[in-house]
């Protein structure tokens, strides 16, 4: 990413869908649908006012400022059925009470994705601040602890905000959360578990905001990705101008060119069709979706992605061969192309018959810290969707 232009100003609808797009194409799958960063988008374009973005070294009087961070919780399939924007306003509004100011100055992204990469600056547009450039992940992530905000910074307090959909609203809740008598390790995963049993109440109906990491400035530099706001915007319009492009070479050539020329290294399960998708129980109470999507390529190849709301782990079985080979892990990326529609989808939106390739990438470096990749492998335990240890990407294409 040294060599991406870091973007400053956010104001045009090329800008947010470059964000949207880019945002769900690293997102893995998971990070929110595109219609609900769509919608989100509309909204922040009705301000008619432009967003200022910086990098976490441009803020000045760093200690002084303060910022958290801000994400819808919960089922992507919920947020498929619309999103309010008032809660994540509210959370904000309840957390800055702990600023010595009594107000936040920015806002900042847990992850990218389609919906959770708008909702930092939805606010920051609504309330006037500014946006930082990166996030805690560079891609989508199931929970809170899958982050690098969870290495160092505090969790708490945090504070859980519901929305008027369904019963959602009848009663407002902000939900401000404190924890004591655990370790400072210990609180994400905790708080996770707490606003996710929050969220099948009929209150929250599946889907909460969250405020959370409150940092000011200096805090900040040390606890975040740098520059993947960017990064996602970068690769957003490299999709959008390939979808729309009208010359021979094919919108996978041309989306490959474009990651060459950045310097990437990636891997590709190319020309597939989607043959079977197991998507959750529409009648379960889980706030966090898992399913399973099938792709077999014109060499009858057959790629399985499983996904807990992000796709986190893939396996390949070669056409003649009886045993699946480890295609992909998270932290690494697991990233949906399509040369229809927008250019690429979350599991919320993927559908047998689909035509699509699927792009790996190496996670950040960052991500590759132990206690964060314990973390994922504890989920794909949990699971039984593997038992086994983290293997990088780039090791198993060798």
């Amino acid at each position: 990413m040294q060599n991406i232009e870091c973007i400053k100003i956010l104001k045009t609808e090329d800008d947010f869908l470059n964000i949207i797009i880019g945002g769900t194409f690293l997102g893995s799958g998971g990070g929110g649908p595109i219609e609900a960063g769509i919608s989100m988008m509309n909204e922040i374009l009705s301000l008619k006012r432009e967003i200022k973005v910086l990098l976490p070294n441009e803020i000045e009087n760093p200690k002084d400022l303060y910022g958290a961070v801000l994400a819808f919780v919960g089922s992507p399939t919920e947020g498929a059925k619309g999103i309010d924007f008032d809660s994540p306003v509210s959370a904000l509004d309840t957390l800055k009470i702990y600023t010595p100011s009594k107000k936040i100055d920015f806002t900042l992204l847990i992850e990218l994705g389609g919906g959770n990469s708008l909702v930092p600056i939805l606010v920051a547009g609504k309330k006037d601040i500014f946006v930082i450039d990166g996030d805690g992940a560079g891609r989508a992530v199931p929970q809170i602890q899958n982050t690098v905000y969870a290495l160092n910074a505090n969790a708490t307090p945090a504070v859980f905000s519901n929305g008027p959909k369904g019963e959602v609203g009848k009663v407002k809740i902000d939900n401000i959360i404190t924890m004591g008598n655990i370790s400072k390790e210990q609180v994400p995963d905790k708080l996770e578990e707490y606003c996710l049993e929050l969220c099948e109440t009929k209150e929250f109906g599946g889907l909460g905001a969250m405020a959370l990491y409150l940092m000011n400035g200096e805090e900040l530099q040390e606890n975040i990705i740098p520059k993947t706001l960017s990064f996602s915007y970068f690769i957003g319009k490299m999709i959008r101008e390939a979808i729309n492009s009208n010359d021979n070479q094919s919108f996978l050539e041309k989306v490959k060119e474009n990651l060459t020329k950045l310097g990437l290294e990636f891997y590709s399960f190319d020309n597939g069709e989607v043959i079977e998708v197991i998507k959750p129980n529409p009648e379960s109470k889980n706030s966090l979706d898992q399913g399973l999507v099938k792709i077999k390529n014109k060499n009858e190849d057959i790629l399985t992605l499983y996904y807990i709301n992000e796709s986190l782990f893939a396996t390949i079985l070669f056409k003649g061969e009886k045993t699946e080979k480890i295609w992909a892990m998270a932290p690494d990326l697991i990233c949906y192309l399509s040369n229809e529609d927008y250019g690429t989808f979350s599991n919320v939106e993927i559908k047998k018959g689909m035509n699509v390739h699927v792009i790996g990438l190496k996670a950040n470096e960052k991500m590759r810290n132990k206690k964060i990749i314990d973390s994922f492998m504890e989920i794909l335990k949990k699971t039984n969707i593997y038992q086994g240890d983290y293997i990088k990407i780039e090791d198993l294409h060798k």
